[in-house]
């Protein structure tokens, strides 16, 4: 995987060809977990971490209609805006930019689980 700075706030991480439709492609960018999804013809990145039970399995999912399902529970939520289609909470959802064939990740700030009191 060629991971590399495109600019202050992009990470390139994949090229096009490289993510299969509908399956799931995983990156650790700044300490986050994420998956991008191949849906017709965007991309989508959500965080690898159902809010459910906090499973990160994601990773083993397939994005169908712009919706992915948890594989340990059945939640499931729109890849492009977080929002749970069947269950409840949201995704955390990364901004993707595709330019020609490289596909680069918004780098985000650490997962809201980290600064979590347990």
């Amino acid at each position: 995987m060629d991971v590399r700075p495109v600019t202050r706030d992009f990470v390139r991480v994949f090229g096009v060809g490289e993510i299969d439709e509908w399956r799931a492609r995983r990156v650790t960018l700044n300490g986050v977990d994420i998956v991008l999804f191949r849906c017709g013809d965007a991309i989508a990145a959500i965080e690898n971490l159902c809010p459910h039970q906090r499973f990160s399995r994601f990773h083993d999912a397939v994005c169908r209609d712009r919706t992915v399902r948890c594989p340990m529970h059945g939640w499931s939520f729109d890849v492009h805006t977080g929002a749970a289609v069947e269950g409840g909470g949201s995704v955390r959802v990364f901004e993707v930019r595709i330019d020609g064939a490289d596909v680069s990740v918004r780098v985000p700030g650490p997962s809201a689980v980290d600064s979590m009191t347990w």
